[in-house]
C-alpha cells in the first residue's frame, strides 16, 4: 500500500471529494478510475482532516488535508509463447486409408437421422507422422420438422487421434480428442422468412485443432433469415 496526501486550496472549496480525488489521480498518473475512487471512499480508505469520509459527494473545505492509500500494481510481464507454424510437405508417396460405416433414416422429411463413423490410416514417406489428421471421427445428425413451422437440427461430432509437432520439445505430441454438440432451431414466419437460434459447442469442450489453439467455447447466435 502506498499513501498519498494533498491539501485542498481555496480554489478547491466546494468541490466534491470524489471529483477532486479523481483529478489528483489523473495529474499524478496513478491509473485510478473514478469508480475505484468512489469505492475507496465508501470503504473508509479516504480521510479529510484526520477523519474518514464515507460520502463521495462530501464538499471539500479549504486547507482540508486529504489522505488515501492504494495498492501498488505489480509490473505487467508479457512473455511471448513459443508458437510457430511451419509448412511441411511429405515429398514421397503419402497414402490414406478411410474405412467408414454410415446409417441413415428418413420418414417423410419430418424426421431424419444419420450416423457415420470413420477410421483413417496414414502412411507417410519422409515425415514421421501425418500431423493434425484425426484417426477416427464419429458424426451424428438429426432433424425434426414440426408442422412445417419449426425445424430443429441437432449435430454431434467426436474425433481424436491427432498428432502435432511441438517446437519446444522438438517432438511429436498427441492432441486431446474433442466432442462438439450443436443445436439450431428455425421458426418459419412464412416460406421466405424465418427466425433462428443457434448454439454451438454446447458442452464448451476446448479441444485443439492445432497445438495450443483450442476451438472457441460455447457460442450462441440468433437472427432472421430471408430467402428470395
Amino acid at each position: 500500500m502506498k499513501e498519498y496526501r494533498f491539501v485542498a486550496s481555496s480554489e478547491d472549496a466546494g468541490v466534491r471529494l470524489d471529483i477532486l480525488l479523481s483529478n489528483f489521480c489523473i495529474e499524478k498518473k496513478l491509473g485510478v478510475s473514478r469508480t475505484l475512487v468512489k469505492a475507496l471512499i465508501l470503504k473508509g480508505a479516504v480521510s479529510a482532516k484526520g477523519a474518514a469520509v464515507l460520502t463521495p459527494h462530501y464538499r471539500v473545505k479549504p486547507q482540508d488535508e486529504v489522505r488515501f492509500s492504494i495498492e501498488e500494481k505489480a509490473p505487467l510481464e508479457i512473455k511471448a509463447e513459443q508458437i510457430k507454424f511451419d509448412i511441411v510437405y511429405d515429398d514421397g508417396n503419402t497414402q490414406r486409408i478411410n474405412l467408414f460405416g454410415e446409417l441413415g433414416y428418413n420418414k417423410n422429411e419430418i424426421v431424419r437421422f444419420s450416423l457415420r463413423g470413420d477410421y483413417y490410416g496414414y502412411s507417410t514417406d519422409k515425415q514421421a507422422e501425418a500431423l493434425h489428421k484425426p484417426t477416427y471421427r464419429l458424426r451424428a445428425n438429426s432433424s425434426f420438422n414440426i408442422y412445417q413451422k419449426l425445424l430443429l437440427n441437432i449435430g454431434f461430432v467426436g474425433q481424436g487421434g491427432m498428432k502435432s509437432f511441438n517446437n519446444e520439445t522438438n517432438g511429436i505430441v498427441n492432441l486431446n480428442p474433442g466432442i462438439d454438440l450443436n443445436v439450431k432451431a428455425d421458426y418459419f414466419l412464412s416460406p421466405q422468412v424465418s427466425i433462428f437460434l443457434k448454439f454451438e459447442n454446447i458442452l464448451s469442450n476446448d479441444y485443439p485443432l492445432y497445438l495450443n489453439y483450442p476451438v472457441r467455447g460455447f457460442q450462441a447466435m440468433g437472427g432472421v433469415s430471408w430467402s428470395f
